[in-house]
């Protein structure tokens, strides 16, 4: 759904009559909207939210990296879904197969550290611990050379500024995402709106219809593959 099929039928759903609602106005209430229903996404399967992975090398002998740099992510993260290592770059193949890391918190590696010490032994580069920290990226044992890694991650939802912007895009050149939400922000939306008109209840045929359909979308989730736990999720 694009920001102009939103604002149409979120109109139709309160039923205006008249420009009760400037373009401006609805906008603002539809990017409320928007975040909103991202989050809740990423409450219950951020998958749905992930692009394209991205890959990047970590260079060697460096301790820890700022993910967010132009030389890797090249933007904000909200969750890291997973981090794997590849042999080189260019297209998988047989040989050539993303090794999933271990991908824990700071405190993990700190842990890990620790117990390598306790044991006299070493921590070896035969398979990596990966944490994150903050929009720092760490990798224990620290490379000696260059290692290529793919990250598989969940950014921040565009903001929606022209009639032809979907919704739920993570940039307005990209394609949406979340579409099953869609209608969902098309209710928020006119909840949202509906605060002008200073109902009690906040439109409550309104609030009715975004309950049903919260509870067929949760419906629907309960059916499907369960995740394995979400290790890092940004606080921002």
């Amino acid at each position: 759904m694009i920001v102009s099929d939103c604002r149409t039928q979120a109109k139709e759903t309160l039923a205006e009559k008249g420009a009760y609602w400037s373009d401006a106005e609805i906008l603002r209430a539809m990017n409320r909207a928007n975040r909103d229903v991202w989050r809740l996404i990423q409450g219950v399967d951020p998958t749905q939210l992930a692009g394209a992975p991205t890959h990047f090398t970590y260079p060697a002998a460096t301790a820890s990296i700022d993910i967010t740099g132009a030389s890797y992510l090249n933007a904000a993260f909200r969750t890291i879904l997973a981090i794997s290592k590849l042999d080189a770059t260019g297209a998988f193949s047989e040989t050539n197969r993303p090794i999933p890391l271990e991908l824990g918190t700071y405190a993990d590696l700190l842990e890990r550290y620790r117990g390598s010490r306790q044991r006299s032994g070493q921590l070896t580069e035969s398979q990596y611990f990966a944490a994150i920290h903050g929009n720092l990226l760490y990798l224990a044992p620290v490379p000696q050379a260059a290692v290529i890694l793919e990250v598989d991650w969940v950014g921040f939802p565009a903001e929606l500024t022209a009639d032809a912007h979907n919704l739920l895009q993570a940039t307005t050149a990209g394609a949406p995402l979340g579409t099953a939400y869609h209608d969902y922000i098309m209710l928020r939306t006119a909840w949202y709106m509906s605060a002008k008109e200073k109902r009690g209840g906040l439109a409550p045929e309104v609030t009715q219809c975004m309950e049903n359909l919260r509870v067929e979308l949760a419906d629907n989730e309960q059916n499907r593959t369960h995740l394995p736990r979400i290790v890092y999720a940004s606080p921002y």
